[in-house]
């Protein structure tokens, strides 16, 4: 655990009010299969958990000959959806239930590990093959073959984007300009879309392996043993983290001389506490509220209740996946915020409780984007059986569940 003299808010492990549970959206996902989680052996007081299944909506279960390692799940059209595996790419028909698990192969791609998708140019941007190298497959052509019938034999072809190889993330930003960054094992890459392809424009050496970038409209934050600041307009490159904020200086130590490490950095100015752009940075113990200029931005620290394997923010919610749980929890302006109470002259924080759904070492497949809700992909695999399944939380209902915690000092 980071040592610092922040104060840092601890969450309950599970709803401590015996409020009930709602339901997290919609049974509209094409006819799919509800899980059923009651076979599962969770604590007492996550009970109303598994009785609630409508949390979770089952997309796909692989057993036999269709199961296969998922790296990502894009929806591609309205009854269609995209799965990006080790085994190559397949399509996943949902619109009949029979045949909900029939997957079509879509030749032509080699093992999948990471896409994304640019509408304005029509093209996905892609990490295949052993090598991990970039390239560009034609979005109207996949669409067609997701939606072709298996006797079609659908097929795709890919284009390389140069010599890139060993690729391990890969971001977009579409405004202004298309803008594509990638990292490789000690690189960090620049592209710009120019004619009809993406042209390298600068190249960042780091000293040791990228874990996570955010790509800006003016700059690339990203994470290695400290949390720099590329910046597009003339590729400076520093330290993004304020020095004279004295409330950070225990996070550059903490990466350097302990085992914290980023994980990701978030951009969640749809909830900002400031009124401007606000990032949150998650290292393995804390995730810290930051602004556009490096400063901090809220009072207290996220300390996780175990270590995260992902953090993902999607329409104001949070999901933190860890080895056995997916936890769920609303962030809004106020959330982690320290309040002076003038009566009793006591700091007191609204910290917003989580939902905790047990699951054995789930993976973070992508987000699936919904209108008034949020929802991600969610990954589960066994020796005999790969499932995919949705899972949903209403902002309304999120919002609901958050409350006011002691003072700081009770916390500690």
């Amino acid at each position: 655990m980071v040592c610092s003299n922040t104060p840092t808010a601890r969450r309950p492990l599970a709803n401590t009010n015996n409020e009930p549970i709602d339901s997290l959206g919609g049974s509209n996902y094409y006819k799919c299969h509800t899980v059923d989680m009651s076979f599962l052996d969770i604590r007492k007081e996550e009970c109303a958990l598994q009785k609630r299944t409508s949390l979770i909506e089952q997309l796909f279960v692989g057993e036999g000959k269709n199961k296969m390692y998922i790296n990502l799940v894009k929806k591609i059209s309205h009854n269609h959806f995209l799965l990006a595996c080790e085994e190559g790419l397949f399509a996943l028909s949902c619109w009949d239930k029979e045949n909900s698990n029939e997957l079509v192969k879509i030749v032509g791609v080699g093992a999948l590990h990471l896409m994304e998708f640019i509408p304005s140019i029509n093209y996905a941007i892609a990490v295949e093959g052993k090598s991990r190298r970039l390239v560009m497959i034609h979005l109207g052509l996949m669409r067609c073959a997701a939606e072709a019938p298996p006797s079609a034999c659908p097929k795709v072809t890919t284009r390389r984007l140069g010599h890139t190889e060993n690729v391990f993330l890969l971001q977009v930003q579409i405004s202004p300009g298309i803008t594509l960054v990638v990292t490789n094992q000690m690189s960090l890459t620049v592209f710009v879309w120019e004619g009809d392809s993406f042209i390298p424009r600068h190249t960042v050496c780091t000293p040791k392996i990228v874990t996570c970038v955010l790509l800006t409209q003016t700059s690339v934050l990203y994470g290695t043993d400290k949390i720099m600041e590329l910046d597009l307009r003339n590729y400076s490159n520093d330290n993004f983290l304020d020095e004279s904020d004295q409330s950070l200086v225990h996070i550059p130590t903490s990466l350097e001389y302990s085992c914290s490490f980023p994980i990701s950095i978030l951009d969640v100015s749809l909830v900002s506490s400031c009124g401007s752009k606000e990032y949150l940075i998650c290292l393995s113990d804390i995730g810290v509220f930051i602004d556009s200029f490096g400063k901090r931005t809220r009072e207290l620290d996220i300390v996780w209740s175990k270590l995260p394997l992902a953090v993902v923010f999607n329409n104001s919610t949070l999901y933190i996946f860890h080895f056995d749980s997916l936890e769920i929890q609303t962030l809004s302006p106020l959330s982690y915020v320290q309040k002076q109470n003038v009566e009793n002259k006591l700091n007191s924080t609204e910290v917003p409780s989580s939902v905790f759904l047990p699951f054995s070492n789930p993976r973070f497949l992508g987000i699936y984007e919904q209108c008034q809700s949020s929802s991600v992909f969610l990954g589960l695999g066994g020796p005999s059986k790969t499932e995919v399944m949705i899972v949903s939380k209403s902002n309304e209902k999120l919002v609901s569940n958050t409350q006011p915690t002691k003072s700081s000092n009770e916390i500690l």
